[in-house]
C-alpha cells in the first residue's frame, strides 16, 4: 500500500486527515515542524505503530524534504496541507517569495526529483483562491474555473486576510505552473475548500487554541449573546472539516485524466440565522448564548453566492454530511470553554 506522506500534520485539518489514514490501516509518516508538534501527535495518536513523524524546521528551505524521501524510497502519495496563514503577516515583493509559494514548488521538485514512486500529490488551497469577496457577484455559483483576480501588488496594500488569500491563489498558479513546465510522472489535485467547521480531533481548553473558521464559529454562534447582533455575513458556502479530509485521501486516487485537477469542496449554502436555529433547537443549553436575530428568515440574501459541487460529485464520490451534524458537533466540542 506504501507510505503517505502528510505535511503540516498538526494543524486542524490535517489532524482529521491523519486520523482516517490510520483508521483506515494506512502508513502514515506526518511532517511537524518543532519538537512540541511531534509530542503533541504522539499523544493525541498514542504512538501508533501506523505512523512515523519528521520534523522539517523550514519547509521553505532548500531541499528541505529530501532527506525524508531518499531516507523512505516507499511514499507513493503526498498530501500538503499548511496554510502559511501567519506569513501572510508580512508583505512580500513578488509572490514567489512567499512561504506558501516557495515551500509548494520546492516540495513539487524534490518529489520530481527523488520522489520516484509518488504517484499523486494533493494540496489544500481555499475558496479564496476562487472568489474575491471584495468583487462578490450576486447569485453566482463559482466553479473550478473561477479565480480571484486579485493582484499580487493589490494584496500587499491591504490587511493580512488578503495577503492570506492572494497567497493561496498565486500557491496555486505556481503548482500548475510546475506540472505544465516539468511535466512529473506523478498527478496533482488541489482541492479548494469553502468554510470549514467542524469538531477537532484534539482536545481544547481555550477559544484561542481554536482554528480561524472554528474560532468565528465560537464567537458569532456560541459566545455573542442572546440580545447580540448577528455578524455580518460575507461567507456563504462551508464544509465540515471531516468530509473535506475524506477528500484528501479520495483524491490521493483520482488518477482519471486529467493529470492535473482542481476542485472544489463546497457542502451547503448557509445563514446565520440557520446556523443560531439550528443551535438553539439542538443544544438549548446554548440558548442564552446564542443570538436570536430573525428566528422567521433563514432566507438567503440577493448577493449570496454559491459554490459547484459537480467535479467533487464525479470525480472523487464524495458525499457531504447534513449542515445540521456539522452545526451541532462543532458546538458541542466547544461546550464549556470561554
Amino acid at each position: 500500500m506504501g507510505i503517505t506522506l502528510l505535511t503540516g500534520a498538526n494543524g486542524f485539518l490535517a489532524t482529521h486527515i491523519l486520523h482516517q489514514l490510520l483508521e483506515a490501516q494506512r502508513h502514515v509518516l506526518a511532517v511537524v515542524r518543532s519538537e512540541q508538534a511531534e509530542e503533541q501527535l504522539e499523544e493525541l495518536f498514542h504512538k501508533n505503530p501506523l505512523l512515523r513523524i519528521c520534523i522539517v524546521p523550514d519547509y521553505t528551505a532548500p531541499d528541505a524534504f529530501r532527506p525524508v524521501f531518499v531516507t523512505l524510497p516507499g511514499i507513493v502519495s503526498v498530501i500538503h496541507t499548511p496554510s502559511f496563514y501567519q506569513d501572510s503577516a508580512l508583505s512580500y515583493a513578488t509572490a514567489e517569495k512567499h512561504p506558501a509559494v516557495r515551500a509548494t514548488t520546492g516540495l513539487l521538485k524534490t518529489i520530481a526529483s527523488v520522489g520516484k514512486n509518488v504517484k499523486n500529490v494533493v494540496i489544500t488551497s481555499h475558496s479564496s483562491a476562487v472568489i474575491d469577496y471584495t468583487r462578490l457577484v450576486p447569485g453566482k455559483k463559482y466553479t473550478e474555473e473561477d479565480w480571484n483576480a486579485i493582484t499580487w501588488e493589490e494584496a500587499q496594500k491591504g490587511s493580512l486576510s488578503s495577503r492570506y488569500k492572494a497567497s493561496k491563489k498565486y500557491m496555486e498558479c505556481a503548482a500548475y505552473d510546475f506540472m505544465e513546465q516539468y511535466r512529473p510522472s506523478f498527478g496533482l489535485v488541489v482541492l479548494c475548500p469553502a468554510t470549514i467547521f467542524g469538531p477537532p480531533v484534539d482536545e481544547f481548553e481555550s477559544p484561542d487554541e481554536l482554528n480561524i473558521s472554528n474560532h468565528f464559529f465560537w464567537k458569532t454562534f456560541c459566545a455573542a449573546g442572546k440580545k447580540g447582533p448577528l455578524a455580518k455575513q460575507i461567507g456563504f458556502t462551508c464544509v465540515d472539516v471531516r468530509d473535506l479530509a475524506k477528500a484528501h485521501i479520495l483524491a490521493m486516487h483520482a488518477t482519471a485524466a486529467p493529470k492535473t485537477k482542481r476542485i472544489i469542496i463546497s457542502a451547503h449554502q448557509f445563514t446565520h440565522q440557520q446556523v443560531c436555529n439550528i443551535l438553539r433547537s439542538k443544544i438549548p443549553e446554548l440558548a442564552e448564548q446564542i443570538p436570536l436575530g430573525n428566528p422567521d428568515d433563514i432566507s438567503l440574501p440577493a448577493h449570496a453566492y454559491d459554490m459547484g459541487q459537480q467535479r467533487a460529485t464525479l470525480l472523487l464520490g464524495l458525499p457531504f454530511r447534513r449542515l445540521e451534524d456539522t452545526v451541532v458537533d462543532t458546538a458541542t466540542a466547544m461546550l464549556g470553554i470561554e
